[in-house]
């Protein structure tokens, strides 16, 4: 019984390898007609392809990039600008702040002097 189920195995074996031979050969098969010219070589380099190429034009692209970088630096110079001004008017505040501007001890007269003011509405005056 081994020895049938051995011969068996080898012929699958063999009938498999045999079909994926024959499937392989017969699907690659590519079609190998060249357009020859009259002397009847072929130059890979001289056939026309469909493809187009996008032209690099080093001169356009140099303006570009000074077109972008001339844009960096005004930017850059308003940005600055814009940051120096936010610096000076925080300078400004807290120097305002450690100098009391606007707060009681800047004014001359002590807080035991002070004395409340009427505010007399029309309708009070009416009464």
């Amino acid at each position: 019984m081994a020895k049938k189920f051995r011969k068996f195995l080898a012929f699958t074996a063999l009938t498999g390898a045999a079909c994926a031979a024959v499937y392989y050969v017969l699907g690659n098969k590519k079609d190998v007609s060249y357009d020859d010219d009259d002397n009847g070589s072929s130059d890979f380099f001289e056939k026309k392809t469909d493809r187009e190429y996008v032209s690099l034009n080093a001169d356009e692209l140099k303006e570009k990039a000074g077109e972008l970088k001339e844009k960096a630096e005004d930017t850059k110079e308003v940005i600055m600008n814009k940051l120096n001004e936010a610096a000076e008017e925080l300078k400004e505040k807290a120097k305002e702040a450690a100098e009391g501007v606007g707060l009681v001890k800047d004014s001359d007269k002590e807080t035991e002097d002070f004395e409340f003011e009427d505010f007399a509405t029309e309708e009070d005056e009416n009464k």
